[in-house]
This record gives C-alpha cells, structure tokens and sequence, in this order.
C-alpha cells in the first residue's frame, strides 16, 4: 500500500477546496466524505457566491467535484470509523506494505479499508440537529430547510414557519418577513431567548407570530411540497391537543405552509 502525502477527511465546500490546493502542490491525496458536498447539497438557490448570480448547492457541489477530479484528485466516498498517529512495522497491518517502519496516520473506512497519510486535514463541517419528526428527512429541500439567507426567495408571498427559539431562529424570522406574507415561529419554551434588539422587531413586526410552549410533532405533505405542519401544545395553561399551523389563527387559512426549521447545529470536533 503506497504511503499518501496527504488525507482529506470530509467531502464538503472546505474538503474539496482542500483538494484543489493540494494538487495544484503536486500532494497525492484522498478525499474521503460520506456525502460529497455537505450541508450544501440541501441548499435549494445561493445567491452569494462569487461568480454565481443563482445556482443550486446541488449544482455548485457538482462543479466544485468535478474540478477536483479535474485537477487530479480522488474522492472516496465512505465514513471514517478511525483514525491512529503510530508506526506500522510490518505486512500483518497493512496488506502489501514493505517491511520497514513507517510513520503516519491510519485511517480506516467503514467498508473496512485502510490508508496510510503523511499528513490529515479535518475538513468534517457540522449536521443540523434535527427535530426527528415524520415527514422532516421527506421534505427536506422541499419545504423544509435549514437556511433562511438561502432560500429567502422561495418564501415570497407564502406562510413559513421558523422553529426555535434562540438568536439564529428570531433573525431568521426577521429576514424572511421581508418576503414572506407571514412567519411563525414555533418554540417549545415560555418566552423567546434572542437578543433585545431582535426581540423587538419581532414585536414591531406585523407579519411575525410567536407560538409558545409548542412543538411541531409531524410535518405533512402532498408527496411533492410541505403542506402544512401538526403542532402539540405542552404549555401548562394549554390543554395538550394537535392542530394544524394551516388551521391555527384566520390569517394562514388555507395557503401553503413552507416549514423553516431553525435549530442550532451540533458541530462535529
């Protein structure tokens, strides 16, 4: 087994532009990512990315994998199960490798492969934490996102709703507010948790309403777009039962629901 200079563990925005870097230093490498394109892959319009007045993720991660195989790098597409700085002293370890000590990193691939680097860039990115209700992984890039500043456009003139509670999700209300007709925010806490300054454009705001002591229990669709999201009330005054955000106050009526879901990411180390 040939000793790379160089593993790139993640294949998203950073892992591949790692790549281009290190074949344009003439470094032999592997990206190594489960989900080519990350995070990204789920952005349906960016709209600020240099030299892209609107593309996809899809679209942009397409591009960005295709240069990297372009300038000459490999990606594999598995999860890394483990990683180990130590001297492989002989065949036994690694199958074909000369016997003589050899100082590195050992990475295995869940397919229970092994490779051998100089060197090991942690590009691994983070995964939104997600709510774990029917209708969510379905949805998801239809109807359900996790970007406000993404997709702001997809939520001109309809009925969204923003779940959480915290700074991340009151700033999103706030910006889809200019291009939504209304936004809700559903949190499962007794009050909001965001800065001052957000709380109070949230209460200036004609077009934002807040739902309390609620959380989203089942996001409901017609097997093409988010229709509309089931709410449980947990607030002690409220007695526990299920409603629609479609049919919560007058102003949604019966309009289509696109469901922000807004909670903070858990980041992997």
């Amino acid at each position: 087994m040939d000793i790379l200079d160089l593993i790139i563990i993640g294949s998203g925005p950073a892992g591949l532009t790692a790549s281009i870097y290190a074949s344009c230093y003439h470094l032999k490498h592997l990206v190594i990512g489960e989900k080519p394109g990350g995070q990204m892959q789920f952005a349906t319009d960016i709209l600020n990315y240099p030299g892209f007045e609107d593309v996809s993720g899809k679209d942009l991660i397409e591009r960005m994998v295709s240069q990297v195989k372009k300038r000459g790098g490999e990606i594999i597409t598995q999860s890394v199960i483990k990683m180990s700085k130590n001297e492989i002293r002989n065949t036994k370890q690694i199958p074909n490798l000369n016997d003589q000590i050899q100082k590195g990193y050992l990475i295995e691939t869940q397919d229970g492969k092994k490779y051998i680097a100089k060197a090991v860039i942690l590009a691994t990115g983070m995964e939104r934490r997600k709510l774990g209700v029917p209708g969510e992984i379905e949805y998801t890039g239809r109807g359900v996102h996790y970007c406000a500043t993404c997709e702001k456009q997809d939520y001109d003139g309809k009925i969204c709703a923003v779940v959480g509670g915290g700074n991340s999700a009151v700033q999103a209300a706030v910006q889809l507010s200019q291009s939504a007709d209304m936004v809700y925010i559903i949190y499962r806490g007794t009050e909001l948790r965001g800065d001052p300054i957000w709380i109070e454009k949230i209460k200036k705001s004609k077009k934002i309403e807040v739902i309390l002591n609620t959380q989203v229990k089942e996001i409901v669709g017609d097997g093409t777009n988010v229709k509309r999201a089931v709410l449980e009330f947990t607030g002690p005054a409220a007695q526990v039962s299920q409603v629609t955000l479609q049919n919560h106050p007058t102003r949604v009526g019966s309009r289509p629901v696109k469901l922000h879901l807004r909670n903070p990411p858990s980041h992997h180390p």
